[in-house]
């Protein structure tokens, strides 16, 4: 991992769900690597407290003074909420390079407790948020000029259990990432086509993350068993894969699986 590096100076890099997870991590990496990085504040004040103190403490590692590191008020499957969002980045006056969108929710309880409130909310944050993320970083992305072939770079995280479905109880995040996968070529396409606007797909197995903490033990351990790398994944890497997305040249609407492999 000390042997991957990557350049992101002179870029800006927006990244929802940019507080914690997949997303801070990968928000800590393209810091670290020099570029400017702006992402969404979470409800809780004191996690983006600290998520801007690890972004900042990441940014002058890499030797940087002054770099751009916001947090914004965002609210996924809110189309105001984003709209704002998307408005107030834009006010910053630089050229957006890259887009991660990372926002995800999946039900705790069993499935036979699971109501059509909760299914839709699922369904609202991970699925008709990531439209939402995509249609408005697209209108900031179409006006700006070509750089290297692009106007912009997308990568939405997705899951494997939108290829490989887990089990009933989740059934509501995997019908949304299976969504979410096939947005990668719904949008793709156009995006690229129409405006030069690159979406790729990053589909993480098991990691290490608050989400998946509440996965009961024997669930664990059984999940573990299918893992040809015998283990979770850290955040960490999940985030060298996003930045590697962003970086490829000649990759456009694909969905990368990163899951150490995996036998269903």
């Amino acid at each position: 991992m000390n042997r991957i590096s990557f350049n992101f100076r002179d870029t800006t890099t927006v990244i929802t769900g940019g507080s914690s997870g997949i997303g801070l991590a990968s928000a800590e990496l393209i810091a670290k690597s020099g570029g400017d990085v702006i992402v969404s504040a979470s409800r809780v004040p004191s996690k983006t407290i600290i998520a801007l103190e690890k972004i900042r403490a990441a940014s002058l590692e890499s030797g940087r003074q002054g770099a751009l590191i916001e947090a914004l008020p965002y609210e996924a499957d809110d189309e105001v909420s984003v709209q704002e969002f998307f408005q107030k980045v834009k006010a910053f006056g630089k050229r957006v390079d890259f887009l991660i969108h990372s926002p995800g929710i999946s039900p705790d309880t069993p499935y036979s407790e699971q109501d059509a409130k909760l299914w839709n909310k699922v369904l609202s944050v991970n699925t008709t948020g990531t439209h939402l993320a995509a249609k408005y970083m697209r209108g900031i992305m179409r006006e700006q000029e070509i750089v290297d072939e692009v106007r912009g770079k997308i990568v939405l995280i997705t899951s494997t259990n939108g290829v490989d479905s887990y089990g009933i109880f989740s059934a509501a995040y995997d019908a949304s990432k299976a969504a979410t996968n096939n947005m990668v070529r719904n949008f793709g396409e156009d995006f690229h086509k129409e405006d030069d606007i690159v979406i790729n797909g990053l589909a993480p197995g098991w990691i290490n993350t608050e989400l998946n903490n509440t996965l009961p033990p024997e669930e664990r351990e059984k999940e573990m068993a299918k893992i040809w790398s015998r283990r979770f994944a850290e955040t960490n890497e999940m985030a060298v894969n996003a930045a590697a997305l962003l970086t490829l040249p000649y990759v456009s609407g694909r969905v990368h699986m990163a899951d150490g492999g995996y036998r269903s």
